[in-house]
């Protein structure tokens, strides 16, 4: 059967407007579902779409060729229309599906992550009960104290309405009492630090702390980092209000010779580059030091093997001269002897 001009004309005419009633379908649901996905899973979405739309181009295509009926083309067409569609809502309701479980996987594992972080939190508080960091006022220095336990319960996240519960388990002795005796005027965590440091530290502690960093250096074996962190520590506890250029050269003037020159020659400009240029420093010097003894050492060596052989040469010498003393010995002796037999004996 064959079909003519006029069938065929119309079947594709059918066909064009189909394309693009499709065309323009595909294009409205991209746009408007373009807000709703994002990330990856979006793109792959919009491009398992494309592909679709170019496979049933294709197919409608290859069917014009070999249709013979236009009815039936057209029915194939909506059919395939439908089956587009229906397969882009079941994969739209697996990608849900497919991010709640990702969802739900994810915030399982966040779970035990949490419950280790709880569990870490409560062993510090225990802990902390237990083996108390102790506070007994007279000499101990308060403000290392309060380093230290602001440092540990900034760990275990306690909030600071609930420090002043727990900080009783520290005090000793005069610290102790004095806790007793004011608190009811401690009311929060920042009114007890101020009081405290009242309470126990010293009216001349400025004066003392200047005085040491007037006269502190550093030592023979000290390292910088240990240096850097002292310095910055009194110069803090001299004067708190001490600005960045002065503890700059604080750190330059107390500095070992040896580092002080090299440092100088880079101008630190704060006390960062300062603690960077004295590191290399030590580090280049270390690394001299080492060379130095290794081929001290090395040179050392033949040393020990000339005595060593100055010592064999020696004794084959003194074996030698005594060994040829014994031979000749001998034989004087032998002659002696011999003499001594053979001279005649008389009756």
């Amino acid at each position: 059967m064959t079909i003519s001009n006029d069938a065929r004309f119309h079947t594709q005419l059918i066909l064009i407007t189909e394309r693009k009633r499709e065309r323009y379908l595909l294009i409205f649901r991209v746009r408007a579902e373009r807000k709703k996905i994002s990330g990856l899973k979006g793109l792959h979405l919009k491009l398992r779409k494309i592909l679709c739309v170019n496979k049933s181009i294709t197919e409608l295509k290859s069917n014009i060729d070999s249709a013979t009926d236009s009815n039936h083309i057209s029915q194939s067409c909506i059919c395939r229309s439908n089956n587009i569609a229906t397969n882009d809502t079941t994969k739209l309701i697996g990608d849900g599906s497919d991010t709640k479980s990702s969802v739900n996987t994810s915030s399982n594992d966040n779970l035990p992550l949490e419950s280790v972080i709880i569990d870490l939190r409560k062993a510090i508080v225990a802990d902390f009960i237990k083996n108390p960091k102790i506070f007994r006022g007279n000499k101990d220095d308060v403000t290392k104290w309060l380093e230290e336990i602001d440092h540990l319960m900034h760990i275990a996240h306690i909030p600071d309405s609930n420090r002043l519960d727990l900080i009783s388990y520290s005090l000793r002795g005069d610290a102790l009492q004095w806790f007793r005796n004011n608190q009811s005027t401690l009311t929060t965590w920042t009114t007890f630090v101020q009081e405290i440091k009242k309470a126990f530290t010293s009216t001349f502690c400025e004066e003392l702390a200047f005085k040491t960093l007037e006269s502190y250096s550093q030592g023979e074996n000290q390292s910088v980092r240990n240096f850097y962190n002292e310095v910055l520590k009194l110069c803090q506890q001299a004067d708190a209000t001490m600005n960045k250029s002065t503890k700059l050269k604080n750190l330059l003037n107390k500095v070992k010779p040896s580092i002080q020159l090299e440092v100088r020659k880079k101008k630190p400009k704060s006390i960062t580059e300062f603690l960077e240029y004295a590191k290399e420093v030590e580090e280049l010097l270390q690394l001299s030091n080492v060379t130095v003894d290794t081929a001290v050492s090395y040179n050392s060596k033949p040393k020990t093997s000339i005595k060593i052989a100055n010592t064999s040469s020696n004794f084959s010498s003194n074996y030698t001269s005594n060994s040829n003393s014994n031979q000749n010995s001998t034989p004087q002796r032998n002659w002696r002897n011999y003499s001594l037999s053979s001279s005649p004996t008389f009756y």
